[in-house]
């Protein structure tokens, strides 16, 4: 009875999955029904069962995206649609033990694998590591992906948190990004690493212990100064890692100095005692390192003692803590390999800065009154020239004009203490940020005292600061600020004029495109520049000569002048043009000629700026999708090579056909992963959608525009042609105000031909399509990829360039 028993059970549980939605599209459909007819079961019921419960939902999905691309829809964008339906679903029927249980039947299921070669899986996993810490096979998968090298992907801190060898791939890829940056970059990369050391104390110690080794290691400066603003995070969070500081950068083997240095930092406040003691330790003949003292947490608490004026220093002290101050601030050391071996090899210029900081404190302490100061401002300006000085009356200044009584005793509009900040800024380039943030502080202030027209005067001295701050090259910072004030719209449209044709008057071209992205968006707003009247003729030339001194050309080599068969000869002919005087040149390949030979070329004749070149073409480098090692042997090195012989800062990525979207989805994960290989050279990559070929991985910009935006890296951007947008969407205007945020190079040429852009024979008016350029704002160089004869004339783009 009891195998007979066992046949009604087994019969029972295939029933019920017969029984299920759909279940004849599940791949263990076959297995069961073997398993149902080996114990008894009746094959009319199994035919019953499947075709009663089969609704067809997948052939219903899939008929409906065959209906949506006879609309006209993009098939890749129904495929987009498609997965993102399912990860919805899939996020929100997750269940973690379930997700356990593909473990059970031993080995790594060929599906999770096929999962992790595509970003849209791979961004669904982090979300869902991130909502399920705790389920195995989403951990597994973390490891896995980081074992791809895909770590750069992982920006969820709790994801990366949750095992030791994620953590620290991710740590190191964070901190190398960090250090790559450019000082646009580092605030955020910055901050990214802050938010993942201080995750937790674990991660904190962790990270700072890396860093600390790094740092002994390598020497590094910056390696201590990203070490510092994690301890900053953590002290701005409440949290006392003082002890953490001083065990790690070996204060603890100093054992005196560690004592009161301790004391004084946990309590954030310094007392004489403790201040005394450092005091003598370093004024003895074998003092410990100076990057003991050297943290800038106790160097802020030195300057706020010295140069506040509510501060209750006795006077007796005061020489002390200036000694320390000075000492800290000046003196070198040298080292020779494992033992330390000290000797204070600038003692003229520690006493120099010492008497430099006496002075500037007696003059801060004494002047009562503008007047006071400005008799001693000569002597205050010899003292600026220490930059310890410059820091510490920078911190004067912010405590005097917050000073509710300051505006009592000075009534002008322009405080002799704003004078000063000019000075500093010319001084010291390293106290740009400090003193930026500082008038910053001002300009935002309330001033309740001041008489509202009194107030909007004194901006406009803050502004006038800010000008001449941007004429010692901190650019981009006061730029990003105005144009952030004119977006809040809470800021006098006065004031924003005020600056901009205070900008106007001060520069000149030509003009780097980051800066006319930031400056011109300001200068095209009516409030500004449009209806209201110009107060001179000087100020419209200014706006005039701004706006037309923009539009500039460079040659293909590869497609201009195409009756010229060696692009040498092509580069010297066009070099030697009348009618148009080029500065910038792109290339389709410039592979066939050596780097060598090309840089003779240049030699013997006017060197153009290389603007861009394509990689070597995926199509013709393989029959198959490489890995991304083999991309980076095949293509990425030689195509790095030539960059970075030409100074090229952009680059073409040139892919291959497909047969499929999941082909498509691998082609872009490559895309992804050269634009990181690209990033720390700082070069922009290009990706471009290609009427021409039927069958090329990217035929849509809508589609070219979400690969941009799912981007990691922010060096990956559209290549706009308008040839190939006419041809494969129409509607240029439109379509172009709408892509110039993602586009990082433009090139023209008429349609259907592939001719001058200006030909009266094409679907495209040239004229308006630039001038629909200009609106949005695209500053970079327009390529000029059209076909045309040798002798065929440049003139006309001198309507375009002023500079021709």
């Amino acid at each position: 009875m009891e195998p007979e028993n066992e046949d009604e059970q087994i019969q029972k549980q295939c029933v019920q999955l017969f029984s299920s939605t759909d279940f004849i599209m599940e791949p263990k459909v076959f297995d069961t029904i073997k398993d149902y007819f080996r114990h008894g079961g009746a094959p009319d019921q199994v035919i019953e069962l499947l075709s009663e419960n089969y609704m067809a939902i997948a052939q219903t999905a899939t008929l409906m995206a065959d209906w949506l691309i006879l609309t006209g829809v993009e098939p890749v964008d129904v495929v987009n649609m498609i997965v993102q339906h399912l990860q919805t679903l899939i996020e929100k029927h997750f269940e973690p033990k379930k997700a356990d249980s593909i473990f059970e039947a031993g080995g790594v299921p060929s599906w999770l694998t096929e999962m992790t070669e595509h970003m849209n899986w791979r961004q669904m996993i982090y979300k869902l590591a991130e909502a399920y810490p705790h389920c195995l096979m989403l951990n597994f998968t973390i490891k896995l992906l980081v074992d791809s090298g895909h770590e750069h992907e992982i920006t969820s801190v709790p994801v990366a948190a949750q095992q030791v060898e994620v953590f620290t791939k991710v740590l190191m890829t964070t901190i190398q990004r960090t250090i790559d940056s450019e000082a646009d970059e580092w605030k955020r990369n910055i901050q990214e690493l802050v938010q993942l050391a201080c995750h937790s104390e674990q991660t904190y110690l962790y990270a700072q212990s890396v860093l600390s080794s790094l740092a002994n290691d390598a020497k590094s400066m910056i390696i201590r100064r990203i070490s510092e603003e994690i301890e900053l995070h953590a002290k701005a969070k409440d949290h006392n890692v003082t002890e953490i500081t001083l065990t790690l950068d070996g204060t603890t083997a100093y054992h005196k100095v560690y004592q009161p240095l301790c004391a004084m930092l946990s309590k954030k406040a310094l007392n004489p005692a403790d201040v005394t003691t450092l005091y003598k330790i370093y004024q003895s003949t074998d003092p410990p390192p100076v990057d003991l003292i050297r943290k800038p947490a106790f160097i802020e608490l030195l300057i706020t003692q010295l140069f506040d004026p509510e501060s209750t220093l006795n006077p007796e002290h005061r020489p002390k803590y200036i000694g320390l101050l000075a000492y800290a601030c000046s003196v070198a050391e040298t080292n020779k390999k494992s033992s330390r071996k000290s000797a204070v090899n600038s003692k003229e210029e520690l006493s120099q800065t010492t008497i430099a900081l006496e002075k500037a404190l007696e003059i801060c302490i004494s002047s009562k009154s503008t007047v006071d100061l400005i008799s001693d401002l000569n002597e205050l300006y010899k003292c600026l020239r220490f930059p310890i000085v410059a820091a510490c009356v920078l911190r004067w200044i912010e405590f005097r004009i917050f000073d509710p009584s300051y505006f009592k005793l000075d009534q002008g509009t322009t405080p002799v203490h704003l004078i000063i900040i000019d000075e500093i800024v010319s001084l010291h380039f390293l106290l740009h940020q400090k003193a930026f943030e500082l008038l910053v502080r001002f300009f935002e202030a309330t001033f309740a005292e001041l008489d509202t027209l009194v107030h909007l005067e004194f901006k406009k001295t803050i502004l006038d600061r800010m000008v001449h701050m941007l004429s010692c090259s901190y650019v981009h910072p006061i730029l990003e600020y105005m144009k952030k004030r004119w977006e809040q719209q809470d800021t006098d449209v006065s004031l924003i004029r005020h600056f901009v044709f205070e900008v106007l008057e001060m520069i000149g071209p030509p003009y780097e495109p980051s800066f006319v992205q930031l400056f011109l968006p300001l200068l095209q707003k009516e409030a500004i520049a449009g209806t209201i009247p110009f107060r001179t003729d000087e100020e419209r030339k200014c706006v005039k000569e701004f706006i037309e001194d923009r539009m500039r050309f460079c040659a293909n080599l590869s497609t201009l002048c195409n009756g010229i068969p060696k692009l040498t000869e092509r580069y010297i002919h066009i070099v030697q043009r009348k009618d148009y005087r080029f500065d910038a040149i792109e290339c389709q390949n410039p592979y066939d000629v050596s780097v060598d030979d090309w840089k003779e070329i240049m030699s013997k004749n006017k060197t153009l700026k290389w603007i861009l070149i394509n990689s070597l073409p995926l199509y013709d480098q393989t029959n198959g999708i490489p890995s991304f090692n083999d991309y980076q042997q095949i293509v990425l090195d030689r195509t790095l090579a030539y960059a970075k012989a030409f100074n090229v800062n952009k680059v073409h990525l040139v892919m291959t056909d497909i047969e499929n979207d999941s082909e498509r989805s691998k082609i872009i994960d490559l895309v992804y992963q050269a634009a990181t290989f690209f990033q720390p050279h700082h070069i922009m990559c290009l990706i471009e959608p290609i009427s021409t070929r039927l069958n090329y991985y990217l035929r849509s910009y809508s589609t070219a525009i979400d690969i941009v935006k799912s981007s990691k890296t922010d060096n990956l951007k559209v290549m706009l042609d308008s040839f190939h947008l006419q041809r494969l969407h129409g509607n240029l205007t439109e379509r172009v105000q709408e892509m110039i945020p993602f586009v990082g190079h433009v090139q023209i040429s008429q349609t259907p031909k592939r001719n001058c852009p200006m030909s009266d024979d094409g679907e495209v008016n040239h004229r308006y399509f630039l001038s629909k350029l200009v609106e949005p704002f695209y500053q970079d160089f327009v390529g000029l990829e059209y076909t045309d004869s040798s002798n065929a004339s440049f003139e006309w783009l001198n309507e375009f360039s002023k500079t021709n």
